[in-house]
Protein backbone atom coordinates (compact mmCIF):
# COMPACT_ATOMS: atom_id res chain seq x y z
CA UNK A 1 0.00 0.00 0.00
CA UNK A 2 1.70 3.33 -1.27
CA UNK A 3 1.03 6.31 1.27
CA UNK A 4 0.01 9.26 0.39
CA UNK A 5 1.65 12.53 -0.76
CA UNK A 6 0.53 15.15 1.27
CA UNK A 7 1.90 18.85 1.63
CA UNK A 8 0.26 21.95 4.08
CA UNK A 9 0.95 25.13 4.34
CA UNK A 10 -0.15 28.18 6.26
CA UNK A 11 -0.34 31.04 3.68
CA UNK A 12 -1.59 33.26 6.13
CA UNK A 13 -1.75 33.65 10.52
CA UNK A 14 -3.79 36.40 11.97
CA UNK A 15 -3.31 38.49 8.62
CA UNK A 16 -4.79 41.95 8.85
CA UNK A 17 -3.31 43.35 5.57
CA UNK A 18 -3.84 42.62 1.41
CA UNK A 19 -1.73 40.25 -0.03
CA UNK A 20 -0.97 37.94 -3.16
CA UNK A 21 0.07 34.52 -2.18
CA UNK A 22 1.72 31.72 -4.28
CA UNK A 23 1.89 28.30 -2.96
CA UNK A 24 5.05 26.13 -2.89
CA UNK A 25 5.97 24.54 -5.59
CA UNK A 26 5.20 20.85 -4.16
CA UNK A 27 1.54 21.82 -4.14
CA UNK A 28 2.00 21.06 -8.32
CA UNK A 29 2.67 17.17 -6.73
CA UNK A 30 -0.65 17.16 -5.44
CA UNK A 31 -3.97 15.97 -6.97
CA UNK A 32 -6.84 17.07 -4.23
CA UNK A 33 -5.84 20.63 -2.57
CA UNK A 34 -8.16 22.22 0.03
CA UNK A 35 -7.84 25.50 1.34
CA UNK A 36 -9.14 26.19 5.30
CA UNK A 37 -9.98 29.82 6.35
CA UNK A 38 -11.15 31.41 9.42
CA UNK A 39 -12.22 34.83 9.90
CA UNK A 40 -12.40 37.15 12.52
CA UNK A 41 -14.46 40.08 11.23
CA UNK A 42 -13.16 39.87 7.93
CA UNK A 43 -14.78 42.01 4.57
CA UNK A 44 -12.64 41.60 1.60
CA UNK A 45 -12.20 39.67 -0.93
CA UNK A 46 -10.31 36.56 -2.28
CA UNK A 47 -9.30 35.43 -5.63
CA UNK A 48 -8.19 31.69 -6.14
CA UNK A 49 -5.82 31.69 -9.52
CA UNK A 50 -3.95 29.40 -11.10
CA UNK A 51 -1.66 28.92 -13.87
CA UNK A 52 -0.62 25.89 -16.36
CA UNK A 53 2.98 27.18 -16.48
CA UNK A 54 5.59 30.37 -16.29
CA UNK A 55 4.67 31.98 -19.19
CA UNK A 56 0.67 31.43 -18.62
CA UNK A 57 -1.76 34.47 -17.17
CA UNK A 58 -2.97 33.89 -13.84
CA UNK A 59 -6.59 33.30 -14.14
CA UNK A 60 -9.77 32.32 -11.33
CA UNK A 61 -10.02 29.23 -11.38
CA UNK A 62 -12.76 26.32 -9.83
CA UNK A 63 -13.58 25.75 -6.15
CA UNK A 64 -16.34 24.54 -4.32
CA UNK A 65 -17.11 25.51 -1.39
CA UNK A 66 -17.55 22.17 1.36
CA UNK A 67 -18.81 23.24 4.43
CA UNK A 68 -22.32 24.50 3.51
CA UNK A 69 -25.15 22.33 1.83
CA UNK A 70 -25.04 23.96 -1.45
CA UNK A 71 -21.52 23.07 -1.92
CA UNK A 72 -22.26 20.45 -5.06
CA UNK A 73 -21.88 23.56 -7.44
CA UNK A 74 -18.26 24.92 -8.64
CA UNK A 75 -17.65 28.47 -8.79
CA UNK A 76 -14.50 30.86 -10.13
CA UNK A 77 -16.11 33.57 -9.07
CA UNK A 78 -14.09 35.92 -6.70
CA UNK A 79 -15.22 35.70 -2.97
CA UNK A 80 -16.47 38.35 -1.53
CA UNK A 81 -17.22 38.60 2.32
CA UNK A 82 -18.45 41.34 4.67
CA UNK A 83 -17.91 40.98 8.08
CA UNK A 84 -17.27 37.58 8.18
CA UNK A 85 -16.78 35.06 11.26
CA UNK A 86 -15.90 31.80 11.17
CA UNK A 87 -14.38 28.89 9.15
CA UNK A 88 -14.80 28.27 5.63
CA UNK A 89 -12.95 25.18 3.29
CA UNK A 90 -12.96 25.26 -0.82
CA UNK A 91 -12.01 22.13 -2.85
CA UNK A 92 -10.01 23.29 -5.50
CA UNK A 93 -11.09 21.52 -9.15
CA UNK A 94 -9.23 20.62 -11.75
CA UNK A 95 -5.86 19.63 -12.17
CA UNK A 96 -3.67 23.02 -12.08
CA UNK A 97 -0.37 23.45 -12.22
CA UNK A 98 0.47 26.50 -9.66
CA UNK A 99 -1.86 27.74 -7.79
CA UNK A 100 -1.87 31.33 -5.65
CA UNK A 101 -4.84 33.06 -3.60
CA UNK A 102 -4.95 37.29 -3.89
CA UNK A 103 -6.70 39.00 -1.21
CA UNK A 104 -7.87 42.09 -0.64
CA UNK A 105 -9.16 43.39 3.02
CA UNK A 106 -10.94 46.19 3.93
CA UNK A 107 -11.31 45.14 7.77
CA UNK A 108 -10.66 42.15 9.98
CA UNK A 109 -8.21 39.36 9.44
CA UNK A 110 -8.08 36.24 7.78
CA UNK A 111 -5.91 32.90 8.59
CA UNK A 112 -5.56 30.60 5.35
CA UNK A 113 -3.82 27.21 5.61
CA UNK A 114 -3.75 25.08 2.03
CA UNK A 115 -3.67 21.31 2.45
CA UNK A 116 -2.89 18.94 -0.69
CA UNK A 117 -3.23 15.21 -1.03
CA UNK A 118 -2.25 12.68 -3.38
CA UNK A 119 -4.86 10.13 -2.15
CA UNK A 120 -7.97 9.57 -4.49
CA UNK A 121 -10.59 10.15 -1.49
CA UNK A 122 -8.97 13.25 0.27
CA UNK A 123 -10.64 15.15 3.26
CA UNK A 124 -9.95 16.60 6.59
CA UNK A 125 -11.30 15.50 10.13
Amino acid sequence: MAIPYVVSEVVWKDKDASDTKELKSEFERVSAVQLETSFTGFSGTLDIQGRLGEDIDWYNIPYARQDQASAGSGSVSQITLTTETGIRRYALLGGIRQVRIVMTRTAGTITLVAHGSSAQHYRTV
